[in-house]
C-alpha cells in the first residue's frame, strides 16, 4: 500500500491543501498516515475503497480514517479538491470511512484554514481556526450515500455494471442470466453484502448517480431520464429519501469561500 503525504508538518494537528484536477482525471490507490475530511469546492468525484463507493459533490465529504487505502477519479468537470489532514495523535471523527454532510459553516471554515500558512503558530488566530475545526470534525453528520459493491464475482458484475449504467431496466432474472446465478442467489448477496435489497441498491445508485449530471447543469427532469426514471416525481421523492432535501436545492450552490472567518 502507497504511504503518501509525509511532507506535512508532523507538529500541527490539523493541516489543510487544496488542489486542481482536470476533468477525468485519477488519483491512483494510496494512504494516509493521518485521517482526512476530503470534499469538493466544486465539481465532482468518485471515491473508492475496498468493496465501497461514493460520489461526492459539493453539498458533502468523506471522511477516510489513517491507513485506509482510497481511489479517486474527477467527474466529467473540473475539481477543486479540499483535503483537511489530522494527526493521528488526535483522533476524531467516524471510525470507518463514510459520506458526512458539509455545513455551510464548516465549509466556510475549511476554505478559510486552506488559505493559511500550514506552518502556523498554535497559539494564533490560525491555532485557534484549528481547534474549532477539530470540534466540528468530532461531530459530523453521517449521510448514507456509500454504494457497496460487494465481494462476490457475481455481484460485483451486476453492482459495477448498474454503476457504470445506472439507467438499466434489466431485472434480477436478467442478471442472473447474465452472471450465472439465480435471481433468489443474488437477491441473498445483495442483502448480505450491502445491506440493500437490489431495488433499493438500484433505486440508490440512480440518485447517487445524478448528483454528476445536477452538478454538471442538467435540469432535474433531464436528470432523473438520465439516470433512468420516466417519472420525475418518483425521482424527486428517492432523492429527497436520500438527501434530505430536493434535487432542486441541492443544485443551489452551498456558500462557500465567499466569507472570511476571524480567528
Amino acid at each position: 500500500m502507497e504511504l503518501r503525504s509525509p511532507w506535512l508538518p508532523h507538529q500541527q494537528p490539523v493541516v489543510a491543501v487544496t488542489r486542481h484536477h482536470e476533468a477525468g482525471a485519477v488519483i491512483t490507490p494510496h494512504a494516509h498516515a493521518r485521517a482526512q475530511l476530503v470534499f469538493a469546492d466544486y465539481g465532482t468525484m468518485t471515491l473508492t475503497t475496498p468493496g465501497r463507493r461514493w460520489i461526492i459533490g459539493p453539498r458533502e465529504g468523506l471522511w477516510i480514517p489513517p491507513m485506509v487505502e482510497h481511489a479517486i477519479r474527477v467527474g466529467d468537470g473540473p475539481l477543486l479538491h479540499c483535503t483537511i489532514y489530522v494527526t493521528a495523535a488526535r483522533p476524531t471523527g467516524p471510525a470507518a470511512a463514510c459520506a458526512v454532510q458539509m455545513s455551510d459553516f464548516l465549509r466556510h471554515l475549511v476554505l478559510e484554514f486552506t488559505s493559511r500558512d500550514m506552518h502556523y503558530d498554535q497559539r494564533d488566530s490560525t491555532g485557534n481556526l484549528a481547534r474549532v475545526l477539530l470540534d466540528e470534525l468530532a461531530d459530523l453528520d453521517v449521510v448514507q450515500i456509500d454504494l457497496a459493491t460487494g465481494q462476490d464475482d457475481r455481484l460485483m458484475k451486476v453492482t459495477e455494471a448498474l454503476l457504470e449504467e445506472p439507467q438499466s431496466e434489466l431485472t434480477l432474472d436478467d442478471w442472473g442470466r447474465r452472471v450465472g446465478a439465480s435471481s433468489k442467489t443474488l437477491e441473498r448477496l445483495f442483502r448480505q453484502e450491502t445491506g440493500l435489497t437490489f431495488k433499493q441498491w438500484r433505486q440508490r445508485v440512480r440518485v447517487v448517480r445524478s448528483i454528476e449530471v445536477l452538478n454538471a447543469g442538467l435540469s432535474v427532469s433531464n436528470a432523473a431520464h438520465h439516470v433512468g426514471y420516466s417519472n420525475v416525481s418518483s425521482y424527486i421523492s428517492a432523492f429527497k429519501a436520500v438527501f434530505g432535501i430536493t434535487p432542486a436545492r441541492y443544485t443551489r450552490a452551498p456558500t462557500g469561500g465567499n466569507g472570511k472567518l476571524e480567528g
